[in-house]
């Protein structure tokens, strides 16, 4: 896959790779809707896996235009539609609706990271419950997130202790999602799936396949860049972690401690039951 990212557009992170790989599985002859597309891997993804139609929405006039580009340069036809997530298709239905939104909390509210609520799980479970309402009988909503516990985070947390963006995980989004929804939860079919088939580890494979003792300054820059990326770590808050040279040291510690470097995200699926 081809895909371009200018600047304003949110470039896809790893667990959005991973939904791509869940979504090829479901894609083929369904109509999918993509939610929060910013560069629009999960809209070409389902386009290139065999969807009869794609539609992707999201509120930056740029990441639309970004996907329309990116389907193109792969020789697929996305139909994009601004507006604010299920407002932009009014009354349609899907057979697979998939979303990769912000899931931290965000002291700036910026729109790329921010998720809302206490512990930023707001912007997921709106969507989670406005999607159930849109998916065709049969129909499946995939969503993925990053889930920490990897030696990213560990990177993290060695710089600022006690750092944990990842505070809501698949099994609290669904149980918040069934207690909204009441009786109506019994239409549905909800999947969180065990430890072993939810989570998925994405290795960094731009680092070199064995880790010495020594390990060069550009992988540790590598490293420490893919850690605060995933992480989200505001801008404000890495100059004094660079100046004092601690997140060299850090990452070091890290990539020796385990011969590399990997990410977990999670993902879950909700099936809306036939008639």
């Amino acid at each position: 896959m081809r895909l371009i990212v200018p600047p304003g557009v949110f470039s896809p992170p790893s667990d959005a790779y991973t939904l791509a790989e869940v979504l090829r599985k479901h894609a083929p002859s369904a109509s999918v809707l993509d939610l929060c597309a910013a560069s629009g891997i999960l809209a070409v993804s389902a386009g290139l896996a065999g969807a009869r139609c794609v539609t992707a929405v999201d509120v930056s006039r740029r990441a639309l235009l970004t996907t329309r580009v990116n389907g193109l340069l792969n020789g697929v036809w996305v139909r994009t539609r601004r507006g604010d997530l299920l407002d932009a298709t009014p009354g349609e239905r899907f057979d697979v609706i998939v979303a990769n939104p912000p899931y931290l909390l965000d002291p700036s509210e910026r729109l790329y990271r921010h998720g809302g609520g206490t512990w930023g799980g707001a912007l997921s479970l709106r969507i989670l419950r406005e999607s159930l309402a849109r998916l065709a009988p049969g129909g499946r909503l995939l969503t993925v997130q990053s889930s920490g516990k990897d030696p990213a985070l560990e990177i993290v947390q060695k710089v600022w202790p006690g750092e944990n963006p990842f505070q809501v995980d698949r099994h609290a989004l669904l149980a918040a999602l069934k207690t909204e929804l009441g009786r109506d939860a019994r239409e549905f079919l909800f999947i969180p799936q065990a430890d072993d088939k939810a989570i998925f580890r994405y290795q960094m494979h731009t680092l070199p396949s064995e880790i010495a003792d020594r390990i060069g300054t550009s992988t540790l820059f590598a490293a420490w860049n893919a850690a605060i990326y995933v992480n989200q770590i505001e801008d404000e808050r890495l100059a004094p972690a660079v100046t004092s040279g601690a997140y060299l040291d850090a990452t070091q510690a890290v990539l020796q401690k385990y011969g590399g470097l990997w990410f977990n995200d999670e993902t879950f699926v909700v099936t809306r039951k036939g008639n």
